[in-house]
């Protein structure tokens, strides 16, 4: 964890049933333009993250990406309590203490700022504007 201290952690549900190339290669420059934003794109089992292993190695090489792409997750709440630990944090009120808001569709993004808390989630087709916006002037309370 060390590794995202002093620095806007951005996470993304992916969807790898169909990645959208051109969107993730716009994360990536935006990743690279900013040195205290780090980027973290999480394969969806829940959006086609059942692909082996060999498609996220390929997407990560073909595209010399520096954002960070995990494993495939369960990132949505469901009623065998299966979702990823991070995801349960990032959308269960109870956890990160501001919002209440299921992960209901993919490329949706989570923001966390230098202090470790949530403080905006965005769907994917926000205006480049407001993206800049929210990783630009991080709510700090």
């Amino acid at each position: 964890m060390s590794q995202f201290k002093d620095k806007i952690v951005m996470i993304i549900a992916l969807n790898t049933d169909q990645p959208d190339i051109g969107y993730l290669k716009y994360l990536n420059s935006l990743q690279l333009s900013k040195k205290d934003l780090q980027i973290i794109a999480v394969p969806s089992i829940e959006y086609g993250g059942n692909k082996n292993d060999n498609f996220l190695t390929d997407l990560k090489n073909d595209h010399s990406f520096s954002i960070i792409i995990t494993r495939p997750e369960k990132v949505k709440q469901n009623e065998s309590k299966e979702q990823n630990s991070v995801f349960v944090w990032l959308t269960q009120k109870d956890e990160n203490r501001h919002f209440e808001v299921g992960v209901n569709r993919y490329d949706q993004m989570f923001f966390i700022n230098k202090k470790g808390r949530l403080y905006a989630i965005l769907p994917k087709g926000v205006e480049s504007a407001v993206l800049e916006k929210v990783i630009n002037d991080p709510v700090v309370d």
